[in-house]
């Protein structure tokens, strides 16, 4: 009965249901924050963060559930190796 009325398996799907519409515009400023930031990056860090996003969108296009905990943590820890590769790679550049 939990699922009786199913579920979205895409992450945009997801928030719009479990959310709202707060919750659609706080993802859509969101999307605009991380792609103003993809913007400001330089060379191979760049290139790696946009394979990030566009692999992302992706799979949260067709994704079971936005919230699983593996998800968000493997989002996370990709995110903190470019941050981490853009900082050492704008060091370089001084």
């Amino acid at each position: 009965d939990m699922l009786g009325s199913g579920h979205p398996h895409s992450t945009p799907l997801q928030i719009w249901v479990e959310l709202g519409l707060v919750g659609a515009l706080l993802f859509a400023v969101l999307i605009v924050f991380v792609v103003q930031n993809i913007q400001r990056l330089s060379g191979r860090v760049r290139t790696s963060a946009i394979g990030l996003f566009a692999t992302t969108v992706a799979i949260a296009g067709v994704s079971h559930g936005a919230w699983q905990g593996w998800w968000i943590a493997s989002l996370g820890a990709a995110v903190v190796l470019i941050a981490g590769a853009a900082k050492e790679n704008s060091s370089e550049n001084v």
